[in-house]
């Protein structure tokens, strides 16, 4: 909803405090965060804590995809501003860090690449190792991509491709171990790189990183959409659902760890809740690590967004119907078309809207079929403008059924 104006106010008082109080020129010329520790009135300038990181861009989330939805010039500005800093780190050879690795710190005020500690890959931040290479890496990936997308310009990309270039030629090599700190060693740790990664092939449609994404062994979605592996993305979801239904009640029923709900399984781990940690059958048969790696999966399968909701989100389509009974899973999207396979479990006939996020203005034609046999269940003309981008679908019970929508190109 990004004409709701109570957001647009609280998206643009980050912009504020990130304009002018949480930022600055460094010794550089360039624009950084200058502390790990701030508030809305102040700045911690600690030497230990004055670090922008890779974390930052979780301060001013609203407000980078409030410049996604809206284009507002100013947010622009800023990121872009911010972003070069990044750009610029990254192409650095300094403290032995190879040039066209992202570094997790950057210091303030001298800009140089980590932070106090002597390894630049430990910036000795914080009294755990939040900022320990690769920290948060997923979120700068993101930022970078989502920066590339909104202005045009490919010079945001190059952090991407450098990592992506490394990532993969650890991969060629065997997958070894390396030196800490060096550029095989970066590149195994950096297995958030996926995300972004699909996200800029999703959204542009360029084959050029498919050979990477053909190897990551954690993005199910992106394989299935690429390479139709279904297989893989049944085994996968059949992962997720193991591991909530290890302890359902706790998932349902009782309060644990707020926002961080799904982190509670680490405590069936030895040395947490019990010594000795739980039997292994148990943690097999909930597949805890795989489930927890990929809460994002049924966000992916559900919207057509291959990564984080979160940052530089491609979610194509939101249904407008309650989740109970309902399962979609997006095959297909871009600006000129969209596909889906949908399943209602319920008795009756459903009816709801499929509000479509990303497709261009246009005329376009839709057909929901059966998808077996290709029966057709309804069919007809769809205008999609910034006002309207709501299609009323009708779905038969207990059928499987595809939908298709596609651009009705001049000529045909």
């Amino acid at each position: 909803a990004p004409d709701n104006p109570e957001w647009a106010r609280r998206a643009n008082r980050l912009v504020d405090l990130m304009e002018n109080l949480w930022t600055g020129r460094n010794e550089r010329g360039l624009l950084q965060f200058k502390s790990t520790y701030f508030t809305h009135e102040q700045v911690d300038l600690a030497p230990a804590r004055a670090c922008d990181t890779v974390y930052h861009p979780r301060a001013i989330q609203p407000a980078l995809l409030y410049w996604q939805r809206t284009g507002d010039a100013r947010i622009g500005k800023l990121v872009t501003d911010w972003m070069r800093t990044w750009v610029d780190a990254t192409a650095r050879e300094e403290r032995g860090k190879p040039a066209g690795i992202i570094p997790t710190a950057i210091h303030w005020p001298d800009g140089r690449i980590g932070g106090v500690g002597a390894k630049w890959w430990l910036p000795e931040n914080y009294t755990t190792p939040l900022y320990d290479f690769p920290s948060a890496m997923a979120l700068m990936l993101n930022t970078l991509v989502l920066t590339a997308h909104m202005t045009g310009d490919q010079a945001f990309l190059a952090p991407l491709r450098t990592m992506a270039a490394a990532r993969l030629d650890w991969i060629k090599a065997g997958r070894p171990d390396a030196p800490e700190g060096s550029r095989l060693w970066c590149a195994s740790k950096i297995d958030q790189i996926g995300g972004a990664v699909a996200k800029y092939r999703f959204a542009t449609g360029d084959t050029s990183f498919d050979a990477l994404l053909r190897e990551e062994r954690d993005v199910p979605y992106v394989n299935f959409r690429l390479a139709d592996n279904e297989r893989g993305l049944v085994a996968s979801l059949d992962g997720l659902a193991a591991a909530v239904r290890t302890n359902f009640p706790a998932y349902t029923q009782e309060v644990r760890y707020t926002d961080r709900v799904m982190r509670f399984p680490v405590l069936y781990q030895p040395g947490w809740m019990l010594e000795q940690g739980v039997p292994a059958t148990i943690v097999e048969a909930g597949v805890m690590a795989m489930g927890l790696n990929r809460l994002n999966l049924l966000y992916n399968t559900v919207t057509g967004d291959p990564g984080d909701p979160l940052y530089f989100p491609l979610n194509a389509v939101r249904w407008r119907t309650p989740p109970r009974d309902f399962a979609a899973l997006v095959t297909e999207s871009a600006p000129d078309r969209f596909a889906a396979r949908l399943y209602h479990f319920g008795a009756g006939e459903r009816r709801f809207g499929a509000e479509l996020l990303l497709l261009k203005p246009g005329a376009y034609r839709f057909a929901l079929t059966e998808t077996a046999g290709g029966k057709p269940v309804q069919a007809g003309a769809l205008v999609v403008s910034p006002q309207s981008r709501t299609l009323t679908l009708r779905l038969p019970p207990q059928i499987p059924c595809s939908l298709r929508i596609e651009s009705v190109r001049a000529g045909r």
